[in-house]
This record gives structure tokens, C-alpha cells and sequence, in this order.
């Protein structure tokens, strides 16, 4: 019995000792620090998460009897963007070029130079109230601002009814006010107690901790198959006899 674990602890070293043992648990901890790690590893690569990437729209300040209407919708646009916290849309006006034609050709200029993303113009009005809304850019793969500038116009022409039903500027609040609605874990099934529930903080923890004990058996499965492997025959002889 004695010659048995002479031959295991010499087995053991050997493995120990080796280039395959040593790579696989310099392998094996560097994903167990990566998985450890990995919140604040990917926390480095969205520093700028919490910034708002702001679109510059620009328009034409018209003077004609047909774009009064478009350039007063602009007006309030910008309004509504600046008075927003983290507006994702900047409106930039321009001066009145003596036309729609100019006034477009002014607009594209400022594209061609950087100074704006796109611009606006504005058709006919329509049934609502409101004059037809166009967002001219140059490629609509980049088209990042069309559903904000549908928002603010739906936001818009509801202020615009609710003023003519002589709502207060309180009352707009009210109705403005958004609505939070919280995420909650619910246990279901049979034993389901009130202590059941889990913060994220915990369900992550309890992720983490199955992760490093998912690879810690992986490891351990890994080094007893290598070991059985190269373990020699005489010394299961020895072990029987």
C-alpha cells in the first residue's frame, strides 16, 4: 500500500510538473478572472453609454406666405428639444435665402460642410393641423433621428389641442407625466415563499458563483482524466496485489 501512493504522489508530481498542466490552469484562470471581471471589462468599453449622440438638424427661416407655417413648426421644434435634459436633436436655423429652391440649396451646402447631419422642410398642411413634415440627409443608413422628430411633432400637435381645449399648463403635466413601471420577480410553483426573491445584484452573484464552479469541476475532471491516463500500469498491479 505504501509503493501505491509512492507511485501516486510520483504520478502527481509529474503532472504537476508538466507543460499540459501548466498551460491548462494558466488557461483555465485566466477565463475564470475574465468571467470575474467582466461587468467592469465591459463598463470600460461603454464610458460613453450615459452620452446622447446629438443629431444637428438645420432649416430655413422662410419669409414666403407658404413656408410661414413650416418655419413656425420649426420654431417650436426647437423649443421642444431645447427644454429636454438630454435631447438627442439640436435644430439649427437659417436665415431666409429668398425662396424654397435657395433655401434648399443653402441647407445642402451646410450638409456638404459638416455643419449639419440633415435638414428640414416642410410641404402643404395637412388635416391635422400641422404642415407636412420632410428630413432630408444625405444617407439613410445613418437615419437615427426620424422616430425623436415624430415623437416631438406627436408631443406638439397634442399641446397644440390641448390649448385650444383650454387645458391648464398644470394639467398638460399631468397628463405629460411619465409613468414608471418597475421590473419585480415573481417565484412561481409550489414552495414559492416571500424570501425567494432575488435582487439582480444577487442573481449575478449567484451566475458568477456557478461559472467558477462549473469550471473549477471542469478543471478537476480534465486533470483526474490526464492523470489516469498516464498513470502506470505497474502501479494498479501494486495496488491489487
Amino acid at each position: 500500500m505504501n509503493s501505491f501512493w509512492t507511485v501516486v504522489g510520483f504520478t502527481v508530481k509529474n503532472k504537476l510538473r508538466g507543460k499540459a498542466f501548466l498551460i491548462t490552469t494558466l488557461v483555465m484562470v485566466i477565463i475564470i478572472s475574465i468571467g470575474t471581471n467582466l461587468p467592469y471589462i465591459i463598463s470600460l468599453f461603454n464610458k460613453d453609454q450615459g452620452q446622447v449622440k446629438v443629431t444637428s438638424i438645420g432649416y430655413a427661416k422662410s419669409g414666403q406666405a407658404d413656408g410661414i407655417a413650416g418655419t413656425k413648426l420649426a420654431e417650436e421644434l426647437e423649443s421642444y428639444y431645447a427644454s429636454q435634459e438630454q435631447a438627442d436633436i439640436k435644430l439649427v436655423a437659417y436665415p431666409d435665402a429668398g425662396g424654397a429652391d435657395n433655401n434648399e440649396a443653402q441647407l445642402k451646402k451646410a450638409v456638404a460642410a459638416n455643419e449639419i447631419d440633415g435638414y428640414l422642410t416642410f410641404g402643404p398642411v395637412q388635416a391635422n393641423g400641422l404642415p407636412a413634415v420632410y428630413y432630408n440627409l444625405e444617407n439613410l443608413m445613418s437615419d437615427s433621428a426620424s422616430s425623436s422628430l415624430s415623437g416631438a411633432l406627436q408631443v406638439i400637435n397634442v399641446n397644440r389641442v390641448l390649448q385650444d381645449a383650454g387645458i391648464s399648463e398644470e394639467q398638460k403635466k399631468l397628463l405629460f407625466e411619465p409613468v414608471k413601471v418597475e421590473t419585480v420577480q415573481v417565484p412561481i410553483g409550489e414552495g414559492a415563499g416571500q424570501g425567494s426573491e432575488r435582487t439582480p445584484e444577487q442573481q449575478g452573484m449567484a451566475i458568477g458563483l456557478t461559472t467558477v464552479i462549473s469550471l473549477m469541476l471542469f478543471m478537476g475532471i480534465m486533470i483526474t482524466g490526464q492523470m489516469i491516463t498516464g498513470f502506470p500500469p505497474s502501479a494498479s498491479l501494486t495496488f491489487l496485489l
